[in-house]
């Protein structure tokens, strides 16, 4: 269960602590588990909430599919960065764009 295993890594022991972050009541989340039905919206939300993940991989998962590894980490990534301040944002972008330069700097140099 991809849920189970996110939590695990997040270090919650139960479905009521995912609920109570994801700010739901008690069981609305452990109780559709246990009767393995689909999560609606608000469930996703929820447990996108509990976890500090993007909607959209939460959302895979209630499909059956697994996100790419990479694909996951860039959408965290994404939202990771919407969350920091405009000009933390700015001096990433620009950390991000000197990186991108330097590589590009040697693969013109000559060997």
């Amino acid at each position: 269960m991809i849920v189970q295993k996110e939590m695990d890594t997040h270090g919650m022991k139960s479905f009521r602590e995912l609920e109570r972050l994801g700010n739901v009541s008690n069981g609305t989340i452990s109780q559709r588990m246990k009767d393995m039905l689909p999560p609606t919206i608000n469930i996703i939300h929820a447990i996108a909430r509990g976890l500090d993940l993007p909607c959209g991989i939460v959302e895979e998962w209630s499909k059956g599919r697994r996100p790419v590894q990479n694909v996951a980490m860039e959408q965290r990534m994404i939202h990771m960065f919407r969350q920091l301040p405009p000009d933390k944002q700015r001096d990433i972008l620009i950390q991000v764009h000197a990186l991108a330069n330097s590589d590009e700097d040697l693969e013109t140099q000559p060997t």
